[in-house]
């Protein structure tokens, strides 16, 4: 069938119908009249094919089922690539941060959105690295805490283990490098005791988080018999993993805390 056969047997359609088909038609007409080989020439069937692509453009919106289901996936997906990259952009900023004032800024402008789990221990982590040359200003604003200090109670149960030690650990380094505890109740220590205690009770805690665990709580003289206690069998169970410096951190907290374990140090000794 001619190209003008074709043509000739569109008149009857409609002026969008017969634009659509010309252009297919034309691109098939250019496509063989360019001398290209057998294997890239475009039949009457492609260019059928293609008419029918036009009218599928040209119609998309008269097919809500269709149209619904892309409003409705994209975002979700959206969304959730740009939670994720949310997530990774708020630690880089925290661990990124030059002076305590401006961790704290990054703190006070996103926890009540943006802030999880992960993002408190980070900022308790980060909190350390600020105390040599900031010891001065912290030391002269005992609440400059309270309010990361309020946020840990509040988020504390959906901590992992790991975060759990990296923020016991951080407040216990800055109260005893600044000679101060850094907060006037003992509901922090209270709650993170009541957490790893329930932790413990239920997974291995790994050698080093123990160490950090101890060594917080005997540093800042907070006792506590249940929380040594099951350190303890921890400890007994996994001693394989202990280096030399979760040994001298685990020896030290139990002498300063006058917990006795006489297992324990028979098994380090």
């Amino acid at each position: 069938m001619t190209i003008t056969r074709l043509l000739s047997s569109f008149v009857t359609k409609s002026c969008k119908q017969q634009q659509c088909q010309i252009r297919a038609l034309q691109t098939f007409s250019l496509r063989n009249t360019r001398g290209e080989n057998n294997s890239h020439k475009i039949t009457t069937a492609d260019a059928s094919r293609r008419i029918q692509q036009n009218y599928a453009r040209r119609d998309y919106q008269k097919y809500p089922i269709v149209q619904e289901k892309e409003s409705t996936d994209s975002p979700v997906i959206s969304n959730n690539k740009t939670n994720s990259q949310n997530n990774e952009s708020l630690i880089e900023r925290i661990e990124n941060s030059k002076t305590l004032n401006d961790l704290l800024l990054i703190f006070q402008q996103e926890h009540k959105t943006e802030f999880r789990p992960s993002h408190i221990s980070t900022c308790w982590n980060k909190a350390t690295h600020f105390i040599r040359n900031e010891r001065h200003t912290i030391n002269n604003n005992p609440g400059i805490f309270l309010p990361l200090i309020n946020d840990t109670v509040a988020t504390i149960k959906d901590l992992d283990v790991p975060s759990l030690a990296s923020t016991a650990n951080g407040i216990a380094k800055i109260s005893s490098q600044t000679k101060q505890s850094i907060t006037d109740s003992r509901e922090v220590w209270q709650v993170l005791e009541r957490n790893i205690v329930k932790a413990a009770e239920n997974e291995n805690l790994g050698s080093k988080n123990c160490a950090n665990i101890l060594w917080a709580f005997a540093k800042t003289n907070k006792k506590s018999d249940q929380l040594f206690s099951v350190m303890e069998n921890q400890i007994l169970s996994s001693i394989d993993e202990f280096n030399s410096q979760d040994i001298t951190n685990t020896i030290w907290a139990y002498a300063k805390a006058r917990h006795r374990a006489p297992k324990l140090f028979d098994a380090l000794s």
